[in-house]
């Protein structure tokens, strides 16, 4: 009996052993090197605009992306959002697209997910109307999804003011 008694307990101690192994080797995220990388994807976003390179703005695009703006639902249409966005972007001289505070950006748990709160300040000229000079304030969230070691986004609801 005390022979069974030791092997349950030998068995116990194993287990719980084992139990703190695994909790201890979970997946630990290094929220500073996410928030880093969600950085910058928005400084490209930014390049992108500056540069008046759809592609690039374009590349980080979910297939899956949804875009919510002026009250409408759009889910993403490559080539219609291509179209629009190199008209917009050749037809606009941008003077200022910067944030007017610090991004707020959360992780998920597991590191998979990602979203970030923009507040900006763009100033174009717009060239399709006689060079008039456009000042508007946005606030938008952007949500990310990491996909094969690549951050992507699935969504951007936007307003201004």
């Amino acid at each position: 009996m005390q022979n069974q008694n030791s092997i349950r307990s030998i068995f116990i101690s194993l287990f719980v052993v084992a139990i703190i192994f695994l909790l201890g080797c979970r997946n630990h995220i290094d929220s500073e090197m996410v928030k880093n990388e969600i950085v910058s994807l928005l400084q490209q976003e930014r390049t992108a605009h500056i540069e008046k390179n759809a592609a690039m703005f374009l590349s980080r695009f979910d297939s899956n992306f949804i875009l919510v703006n002026m009250g409408e639902v759009n889910p993403y249409d490559p080539t219609a959002f291509r179209q629009h966005f190199d008209n917009y972007l050749q037809s606009s001289d941008f003077i200022k697209w910067d944030d007017t505070e610090n991004p707020i950006i959360r992780i998920s748990d597991d590191g998979t997910m990602a979203y970030a709160i923009v507040q900006k300040l763009v100033i174009l000229k717009n060239k399709s109307e006689n060079d008039r000079i456009d000042t508007t304030h946005f606030a938008w969230v952007s949500i990310y999804t990491k996909k094969n070691s690549e951050w992507k986004l699935v969504c951007n609801a936007s307003t201004k003011r």
